[in-house]
């Protein structure tokens, strides 16, 4: 009889304990759910058109004979825009391209005397910040129907706000993630942010205008009209906070000509190095040794890296912290459940093969300028589309 008691005492002890254990997982994954709605999930209406978008008729293109244009560029100044200097910088602090004051707002504490023009990184103004400029700049997503229920293609959009509190950015990274769960595969197309695209309720123009005028639905809806795609999600992810995460994961490994190394100046040979956050992102924004080409095809090989770091070098017990320190960074339409399930599928599910291309494909572009001072990637837009097409379903 007291054995029977000592038992019951026993077992009564463990079923306390348990379910402390799991009112206590519980109360953190309900923190963190409410954590992942408040700070990076942003609801973005998507609409189901009642009408067809009928692109005008393209600019007149003045042909580039003599290759990529200089990484100097402007816009084109109406009767009505003043013109202000953007430090999109190539990685050496060199302004790359000026935007009319209807789409850019320099913050008040700007010092236009500065050797370096424009805003500088802020690493505390990420989106994690309260008074971060919304993603959503009215434009609807247009719904689309899923081609292929085993693809889901993903849109990450890199934004060059230095103050994610006065402005959106451009979105000179825009990269599709292509997950196919049956093959087990992943695909990245990277879109140059300076191909040459029919806006809605602008006109012709740089790919990369789409956000900082309209918004991420229009980026999105670009994208999905000139190319016949079905994206209906998106991650958007602030430089600062690309650098803070990549140090949060403790950096990751890269394979680097020899000409990267040297413009990192951490070697003049080609090898595999270990970057910080710092190293990345300039990486990240180097198109100084080539071309925009060599720009978007290393900004796949760092998205690439942290996927791997997080596969092989992130034990499952960290996955919390990780996505705990990634709200940090990033603005998404992903639902929490879903955003868990991706994360979960593509860390866990065993071999993942990667591959990725750059869009317009390499051999089928030409430089040209529209307005007299834009400079433009023009490409076939039908022959482009097979192509993506092909790759991805």
């Amino acid at each position: 009889m007291k054995k029977k008691k000592i038992l019951k005492i026993v077992l009564l002890s463990i079923a306390i304990v348990l379910l402390l254990v799991i009112l206590a997982a519980a109360a953190l994954v309900i923190s963190f759910i409410h954590k992942y709605n408040s700070t990076s999930y942003e609801s973005v209406e998507i609409v189901s058109r009642t009408d067809t978008y009928l692109p005008p008729d393209p600019p007149d293109i003045i042909i580039d004979s003599d290759g990529d244009p200089d990484t100097t560029e402007s816009v084109a100044q109406s009767d009505t825009e003043a013109v202000t200097s953007v430090a999109t910088e190539d990685g050496e602090g060199t302004p790359q391209e000026t935007l009319p004051n209807d789409i850019y707002t320099p913050p008040a504490n700007n010092d236009s005397s500065s050797s370096s023009p424009g805003v500088t990184y802020n690493s505390n103004n990420s989106f994690g910040n309260s008074n971060a400029v919304s993603v959503y700049g009215g434009t609807p997503i247009y719904k689309v129907n899923q081609k292929d229920p085993n693809v889901e293609n993903i849109l990450i959009v890199g934004t060059d706000a230095r103050d994610v509190t006065v402005h959106r950015g451009l979105s000179d990274v825009m990269i599709v993630v292509s997950y196919n769960k049956s093959e087990g595969t992943i695909k990245l197309l990277s879109f140059l942010r300076d191909s040459l695209v029919p806006i809605e309720g602008y006109g012709w123009g740089k790919l990369n205008w789409t956000y900082i005028r309209y918004g991420i639905g229009s980026t999105i809806n670009t994208i999905n009209q000139c190319f016949d795609l079905d994206i209906q999600r998106f991650i958007v992810i602030d430089f600062n906070g690309t650098q803070n995460f990549i140090n949060y994961i403790g950096g990751i490994d890269l394979y680097l000509s020899a000409a990267e190394a040297s413009h990192l100046g951490i070697g003049d040979t080609d090898g595999t190095y270990h970057l910080d956050g710092g190293r990345a992102l300039k990486h990240c924004r180097n198109r100084k040794i080539d071309s925009d080409f060599g720009r978007t095809r290393r900004q796949r090989d760092v998205v690439s890296a942290v996927i791997n770091k997080m596969k092989s070098g992130i034990e499952l017990s960290e996955v919390l912290g990780i996505l705990d320190n990634a709200l940090k960074m990033v603005k998404t339409n992903i639902p929490f459940t879903s955003m868990v399930s991706l994360v979960t599928s593509a860390v866990t599910g065993g071999s993942l093969s990667m591959e990725s291309h750059s869009v317009p494909f390499s051999d089928a572009y030409y430089y040209g300028w529209i307005n007299g001072t834009d400079s433009v990637v023009c490409f076939d837009f039908n022959a482009t589309k097979q192509r993506i097409h092909d790759i991805l379903y």
